[in-house]
């Protein structure tokens, strides 16, 4: 994770921590689908583009949050182009939008 705005670092109870945190999408998932992420990673890395099943305009989500508790979310993924490309993070590929539901 590069950076998290103001509002969803309120969001995922992660207020007093810098930027970013959390520092790795998989802290912010369900622990039964680490694996499932990891293959969808290393398969969008390999072929730079993100697998078929997650391109579509929402998925509801559950996300843990620094807290320890959960909250529902709305996910929208989608793949940054050169000209969304930040600065100095050469390795940043992705972006996600969550709105709590």
């Amino acid at each position: 994770i590069v950076s998290i705005n103001a509002y969803g670092k309120q969001l995922l109870a992660c207020e007093e921590y810098p930027d970013p945190a959390p520092r790795f999408v998989r802290d912010l998932l369900e622990p039964r689908f680490l694996a499932t992420h990891a293959r969808f990673m290393a398969k969008a890395f390999r072929d730079g583009s993100l697998p078929r099943s997650i391109q579509h305009p929402l998925r509801s989500v559950t996300m843990y949050r620094a807290d320890a508790s959960t909250i529902q979310c709305e996910l929208l993924v989608g793949k940054l182009d050169e000209s969304q490309a930040f600065e100095d993070e050469a390795s940043a590929f992705f972006f996600g939008y969550f709105v709590p539901t």
